[in-house]
C-alpha cells in the first residue's frame, strides 16, 4: 500500500499537454495506449479527469497484451 501510494503521488498533470489534448478532442476522437497497471491506470484516469478528454483507453492491463503487440 505504501508503494502504491508513492507511485500515485508521482503522477502530475501537465497543463500544456492537457490543454492540447482538450483541443484535439474537440476535433477528433482520441485513444490512449499504455502499459500501466490497472490500479495506476484507473487512478490517473479518475484523478485527472481523462475520460472527459479521451473516450478510449487501450491499456495492457485490460487487453492482456503489451506494446508493441
Amino acid at each position: 500500500e505504501e508503494f502504491r501510494s508513492f507511485v500515485c503521488e508521482q503522477s502530475e498533470a501537465r497543463p500544456p499537454m492537457m490543454e492540447f489534448a482538450r483541443r484535439l478532442s474537440a476535433r477528433y476522437r482520441l485513444a490512449a495506449l499504455n502499459n500501466e497497471s490497472a490500479e495506476l491506470n484507473q487512478y490517473r484516469i479518475t484523478r485527472f479527469g481523462l475520460r472527459e478528454i479521451i473516450p478510449v483507453f487501450l491499456s495492457s492491463c485490460y487487453l492482456g497484451a503489451r506494446k508493441p503487440e
